[in-house]
């Protein structure tokens, strides 16, 4: 997963195929990050940064996977200039 443009290698792809391209190079990162968070957070205080940032993540879960579920969407960050 890459925001810079370019990078990941779609670009110019009909949306079907960038779908399919997600699916087998995307989806085994992001489930292998969910099931990292999801082993470690009832060890983590709830209180602290990381307790907070797990609960963010699952929180945000279906909103970060949705570009997976159609090819249409592109991917966007907001990087800013230093």
């Amino acid at each position: 997963m890459s925001c810079l443009p370019g990078r990941n290698g779609f670009a110019g792809l009909a949306p079907e195929d960038r779908y399919k391209q997600r699916l087998k190079r995307e989806q085994p990162v992001l489930d292998a990050l969910l099931s990292w968070a999801d082993s470690i957070f009832g060890s983590v205080a709830p209180k602290s940064t990381l307790g907070k940032a797990l609960h963010y993540l699952r929180e945000q879960w279906p909103y970060l996977i949705r570009y997976l579920e159609d090819g249409r969407l592109e991917q966007r960050c907001a990087l800013q200039p230093n």
